[in-house]
C-alpha cells in the first residue's frame, strides 16, 4: 500500500512563493517594503542630482564678482548683488576691458556691448541671466 502523497498547497509571502512551492524561505518579512523603500531612495538621490546639475550655474553666477547691464546701466556686482553704479573702465583678468556705458573691447580688440541682464565675471567669462555663454 502506497502513502499518501500530501497535497502542496500554494502559499504566497512578500517575497513570492514559500517553501512548499519550491521557494526560497526570506529570512526578512518585509523584503517587498525593503526593496520599494530602496528604490524610493535611489531614485530620489538622482533627482536630486540632476536637479544639482540643473542648477550649478545660477548658484555659482550668484557667487561671482563683475558687473551688469541692468535696466540700461552698468552695476559693479559682488556676491551677486548689485553694489552700485559703474563709474569708471575696468580690465578683466583676460584683458577684456568695460566701459560704464557698457562696451567691451575684448583683448583681441573686438568691440562688443552688453545687453540687459548680461553680467561679466572678474575673469572675463560672459554670463546671461545666471547661465554662462560664448563670447562672439
Amino acid at each position: 500500500m502506497r502513502s499518501p502523497v500530501p497535497e502542496r498547497r500554494r502559499v504566497w509571502g512578500p517575497a513570492g512563493p514559500s517553501e512548499a512551492e519550491g521557494g526560497q524561505r526570506s529570512t526578512n518579512p518585509n523584503t517587498r517594503e525593503a526593496s520599494m523603500t530602496k528604490s524610493w531612495i535611489v531614485t530620489t538621490i538622482a533627482v536630486a542630482l540632476v536637479s544639482v546639475g540643473f542648477l550649478a550655474p545660477i548658484v555659482v553666477a550668484a557667487d561671482m564678482d563683475g558687473v551688469m547691464m541692468k535696466d540700461g546701466k552698468m552695476m559693479m556686482m559682488m556676491g551677486g548683488k548689485a553694489t552700485g553704479p559703474m563709474d569708471k573702465e575696468m580690465t578683466m583678468s583676460d584683458g577684456t576691458k568695460v566701459k560704464p556705458d557698457g562696451s567691451m573691447m575684448m583683448k583681441d580688440g573686438k568691440m562688443m556691448k552688453m545687453k540687459d541682464g548680461q553680467m561679466m565675471m572678474m575673469d572675463g567669462k560672459m554670463m546671461d541671466s545666471g547661465k554662462a555663454m560664448e563670447k562672439k
